[in-house]
């Protein structure tokens, strides 16, 4: 009797339990803690290797701590590959101060580690044992601070450009103000721009923007930040009113001269995508007119800054919106890869660099989203898209010799990859409506794969109501993809 009583008292905790009811408080304050998904911290691969490497975190307070774990798509368990002690050793040995807690790593270099101290990165060679910041601390705070492969160091300081070799700065301008500003995002960040400071693959030459926007009218903003409130202005092109001027510096450290690129006039145009040329001669530009309805690329020569060519013009009866700058194959300098939605979607292009049109590498009503890089020969190229669906995103490989694309991802999910420095192994981290989150490893080329990390479903204590994926037909007769959520305990014969 007394069991059957303490089992009746149990049932309605039992059953509340079940139908937990998830809040909108709840679900905003813990959507990035307990309810989020699991997921492989700082999951990498090791540069130059087929292994990948995370950090996992101390499974109980009174555990060693937080460590890295390595492994790849033979091994049959992951193994520590460092600990916060052998870390500590480490710095020790190097002359620095020991840590509590395990900082960021990245192990993107053959011999060198990117470690992450007080907010400063700093490269450590593991087979040296030694320690040295990437940037100084002083160059570090710099604003717009921008290093170069060879350790020049382009940044702002009084709206001018300088650049230094870590003992020495040349300021590269000296015409600075609030109007004329340098070496910083343009056009209001349209057309894929996000910084204004483009090194040369050698890194030993720097293009960078210089926008005059001193003929452009304030418009006023309010800022909130401060306490009472008060008025700033700002510069913003209205439509039908002046625009600002903008052109592109190249800076040589050689020679300390700056040459401007002569892009001509109207002076009110869109100057996107710079890219430099493999061997640094040369600088390709997307070139917009105000009224975004047609693109040039052209082409200039790094040293006297003089117009080359135009290799191919796009023209649209609404807009063109370059986003991406041309990509050269890995292994043949005279041919590169544009993207273009012309056909109405974005997709891949091949070209020579006489502007010719060697063939469309991916078509069809669907997306290319991201590139993800070229496999060690060259020959492949992966790249996400929506081919499957659009509500999917997959991970594909590009034969650029045949034009031939292979699906490698599985299944109707969202896929965010990885790629080894090889191209023979993938990491692939997916989630659908049904699966909050699987973490695999695979070969490219082969049957191998394994499962890193499948996440528990963080809402199962929880009454939630039934949601679907399901599609709409639009006058035009394409499907509009839509998700209906209902509501838990939806009685259908209500309204």
């Amino acid at each position: 009797m007394k069991k059957l009583l303490f089992v009746l008292l149990l049932l309605p905790v039992l059953l509340a339990a079940q139908q937990r009811q998830l809040t909108i408080p709840e679900a905003m304050s813990k959507a990035r803690t307990s309810l989020a998904p699991q997921n492989l911290n700082s999951l990498q691969f090791i540069y130059g290797t087929e292994d990948y490497i995370y950090l996992k975190p101390a499974a109980t307070q009174s555990s060693i701590g937080s460590a890295w774990y390595s492994g790849n798509v033979k091994s049959k368990e992951d193994k520590v590959f460092l600990t916060l002690a052998q870390l500590n050793q480490k710095l020790h040995k190097a002359g620095r101060d020991i840590l509590r807690a395990m900082p960021p790593i990245k192990f993107d270099q053959a011999k060198d580690w990117t470690i992450t101290l007080d907010g400063v990165d700093c490269v450590y060679n593991a087979e040296k044992n030694t320690l040295s910041p990437v940037l100084n601390k002083a160059l570090a705070d710099k604003d717009k601070a921008d290093q170069s492969s060879a350790g020049y160091v382009a940044y702002l300081d009084s709206f001018n450009l300088f650049v230094s070799d870590s003992k020495t700065a040349v300021q590269v301008t000296t015409d600075g103000t609030e109007n004329i500003v340098y070496a910083s995002s343009v056009h209001r960040d349209e057309f894929g721009i996000s910084k204004g400071t483009f090194w040369s693959n050698h890194g030993k030459q720097l293009a960078f923007y210089r926008m005059d926007q001193s003929m452009v009218a304030d418009y006023p903003i309010v800022d909130w930040s401060s306490h009472p409130a008060k008025n700033v202005n700002i510069k913003y092109p209205m439509a039908g009113g002046k625009s600002h001027h903008v052109t592109v510096g190249v800076y040589n450290t050689a020679t300390q001269k700056v040459v401007y690129l002569k892009t001509g006039e109207p002076a009110e145009q869109y100057l996107t995508n710079i890219a430099w040329s493999p061997d640094d001669k040369l600088i390709y530009i997307a070139v917009v007119n105000r009224g975004q309805n047609e693109m040039k690329l052209n082409v200039y020569d790094a040293q006297s800054g003089a117009f080359l060519n135009t290799l191919f013009k796009e023209k649209d009866a609404k807009y063109v919106e370059p986003l991406v700058p041309v990509l050269f194959l890995k292994n043949d300098p005279g041919k590169f890869i544009w993207q273009s939605n012309r056909d109405g979607w974005n997709h891949l292009y091949l070209y020579d660099v006489k502007g010719n049109l060697l063939k469309q590498l991916t078509k069809g009503k669907w997306e290319v989203l991201a590139l993800k890089g070229f496999d060690g020969e060259g020959r492949h190229l992966f790249y996400e898209s929506t081919g499957t669906s659009p509500v999917n995103r997959d991970l594909y490989r590009l034969d650029l010799k045949t034009g031939k694309s292979l699906r490698l991802t599985k299944g109707d999910a969202v896929h965010r990859t990885l790629l080894s420095t090889s191209g023979n192994t993938i990491l692939d981290a997916y989630s659908s409506i049904e699966n909050p989150g699987t973490t695999a490893v695979f070969e490219t080329a082969g049957t191998l794969q394994k499962q890193l990390l499948q996440s528990p479903n963080p809402l199962k204590d929880y009454a939630l109501g039934e949601s679907g994926i399901f599609t709409l037909k639009a006058n035009s007769g394409d499907l509009l993809y839509c998700n209906l959520y209902k509501p838990v305990g939806l009685d259908s014969t209500q309204k």
